[in-house]
């Protein structure tokens, strides 16, 4: 062996590997290789020859992993190539099938290529190598145009990479993705394209493979005849909107890349299948990855569909409550008398009337209605009042002041079902009784000893309870602050320099104006200073994660739970703090009307629930029970 050549001869091909910036490991294997391809010359008394190459090759393949082998034989071609032609040719996998490929395809990758020309020739080698087998594949399934490649390709293309080492794998992987999205910049490809080795990656597949055929095919045939879809392009605009509002909520990066991630896996697989988006087609797929996923991935990908069903149906929304739309009693009423029904809740809507009792409306009229189709009546001006007390005596009710109050709310309907013309007999509505008389029920407050630990817990300042809590309890213990009105409460509500809260109460509509006790003012400022997240919201009171939204009252009960976690009286909640501020103030010596006025009440009616309470005025207001005919056994009075 002519060592010197030899060894001038490695020295240039590992030089060559520092112009092309191959890596140190590289680098090393080429010189672990030349080292023992040099032995094995010397050994043997060699030439270095490419049949020499080619047996050592064979003599090492059992030892080495295909990794090693395949820089080996890359090194050994290299070395080759120098000894036959002087110089080192191009990449030892380039081959013939770059001549083969069609004129189009040849412009897609010469295109390509100069699009990364300011990476490393190595990695654009690497590149141009990975895909012209792409097209030389597509070619073969007779696509000739870059525009005919359809997704069906692209997973027979991937599959031939499936049992590769994952070095391997991710290698192609990347250069499928660079070539998809150069496709899709220049128009030739959608852009379900280029989240397709996004999706390859997570080696799944619940994407794509695993929904009904027969039920593609239904939805996709009736997005032909109907209207009540959503284009592809159209859908990409309400993911923008909803990642958004979601950034101007102040969600985590973490939060907003799961809700691209499971979007963009929707889009990928309604491109694949040819639909376009409607709630239907979400719900399929949502069924068809139930499988793959955890319950929490299931119930956030689920949250994400609704939202995108919310947004699809301009349905105003709660970034911070998870909501899935599905059909309401109303949307099951029948066609004889669904339109009268939406006409008479229009009507109550416009009195104003709040959410909760349209909802009670809509439900107690939904079931009459259930009843009057169950029962073969397709006309209002079919129902007698035989029917209606039938009626009254099958619906279930688990008390009576329950069935009263939905008899008292299809009472209105029939009126105004009267009113209209609608029915036989305009005085049909008296069929219908009233079943339960009013009741009184006692008035609970906190006993003097959960008063005392409530008192102790606001005071103490390492006690688990936060200082949203405790301003909380303060508002509802020390001013009688409905739940419902302390989570409402502004910023703007409150008169630092006049220690006075001013706002609307939200179940009277009535204005009220308080003094607020020092001790409400400091839990109210070390809250709003030390713990309120920073928001752009005027609400007192709002999460401390985002989405940076009002509280619901509940918070208020969790509150309280939290500072007397061993009270436990049933139909009991936080409105018990109302009550006991009402008792106190009354036992204090306050008239009805002062009670009345600062819990803003418009009357004194229900005040007088406090007044057995106050038992030591009550002792002064004792009855002679002789004077009222009430004597002892025998006809004794009273001493």
């Amino acid at each position: 062996m002519d060592e010197t050549t030899y060894i001038k001869n490695v020295h240039t091909v590992q030089d060559s590997l520092d112009d092309l910036r191959r890596s140190s490991k590289t680098k090393l294997c080429y010189q672990r290789c030349y080292e023992m391809f040099g032995t094995y010359l010397e050994q043997n008394g060699l030439e270095c020859s490419a049949n020499a190459s080619e047996e050592w090759l064979l003599s090492v393949k059992g030892n080495i992993d295909d990794t090693t082998y395949k820089l080996y034989n890359a090194a050994m071609h290299k070395l080759n190539d120098l000894y036959l032609t002087g110089k080192i040719r191009g990449s030892i996998y380039c081959n013939n099938n770059e001549n083969q490929l069609c004129s189009e395809h040849k412009a897609v990758l010469e295109s390509y290529c100069r699009s990364i020309a300011s990476l490393s020739p190595f990695t654009v080698e690497n590149h141009r190598r990975h895909i012209v087998n792409i097209l030389t594949l597509a070619q073969r399934r007779v696509r000739m145009s870059i525009t005919d490649i359809s997704y069906d390709d692209l997973l027979s293309i991937c599959n031939k990479h499936a049992e590769k080492t994952y070095y391997a794998r991710t290698n192609f992987h990347t250069v499928l993705n660079g070539l998809l999205q150069f496709l899709y910049l220049r128009g030739k490809v959608t852009y379900g394209y280029t989240l397709f080795v996004k999706g390859i990656a997570m080696r799944k597949g619940y994407y794509w493979n695993n929904a009904d055929s027969s039920e593609i095919e239904e939805l996709r045939h009736s997005q032909t005849e109907e209207n009540d879809y959503l284009s592809l392009d159209d859908f990409l605009l309400i993911q923008k909107d909803l990642c958004a509002e979601h950034v101007d909520a102040g969600y985590s990066v973490g939060r907003i890349r799961t809700l691209i991630r499971y979007t963009d896996l929707f889009y990928l697989f309604m491109d694949m299948n040819r639909l376009s988006y409607s709630p239907e087609v979400a719900a399929l797929w949502l069924s068809s990855i139930k499988h793959a996923l955890s319950s929490s991935e299931y119930k956030s990908c689920r949250c994400i569909l609704s939202l995108l069903e919310q947004q699809y149906r301009n349905i105003p929304h709660d970034l911070g409550k998870s909501f899935y739309y599905k059909k309401t009693d109303f949307d099951k009423l029948p066609m004889w008398c669904k339109t009268t029904v939406a006409e008479f809740m229009d009507m109550k809507q416009a009195e104003g009337w709040e959410l909760s009792t349209l909802s009670m409306y809509r439900s107690s009229i939904c079931r009459f209605c259930f009843f009057l189709d169950k029962q073969g009546i397709t006309a209002f001006s079919k129902v007698t009042s035989a029917g209606i007390k039938q009626f009254n005596v099958e619906d279930p009710h688990a008390t009576p002041a329950g069935k009263n109050a939905y008899n008292a709310m299809i009472r209105k309907f029939l009126i105004y079902l009267g009113d209209r013309k609608l029915l036989s007999n305009p005085f049909l509505f008296i069929a219908l009784p009233g079943v339960a008389a009013p009741t009184e029920t006692l008035v609970v407050t906190l006993t003097v000893d959960e008063q005392s630990a409530l008192e102790v817990s606001l005071g103490e300042n390492d006690n688990g309870l936060s200082l949203r809590k405790k301003a909380v309890l303060q508002l509802g213990l020390h001013m009688g602050i409905r739940s419902s009105d302390i989570v409402g409460l502004l910023i703007d509500d409150i008169d630092w320099n006049n220690a006075s809260i001013r706002f609307i109460q939200k179940k009277t509509k009535y204005e009220v104006n308080l003094p607020m006790p020092v001790d409400v003012a400091n839990a109210l400022f070390r809250y709003i200073m030390y713990e309120r997240p920073e928001t752009s919201s005027r609400n007192i009171f709002i999460r401390t994660k985002a989405p940076y939204i009002p509280l619901t009252k509940g918070v208020c009960q969790g509150a309280l739970h939290d500072a007397l976690p061993e009270r436990d009286v049933a139909g009991s909640g936080f409105h018990v703090t109302r009550k006991t501020f009402a008792t106190g103030i009354l036992r204090s010596g306050a008239n009805p009307q002062e009670v009345a006025e600062t819990l803003g009440h418009r009357g004194t009616a229900a005040v007088h629930r406090y007044l057995s309470l106050d038992e030591e005025n009550m002792r002064l207001c004792g009855l002679d029970l002789a004077s009222h005919g009430l004597l002892l056994e025998g006809g004794l009075h009273y001493e």
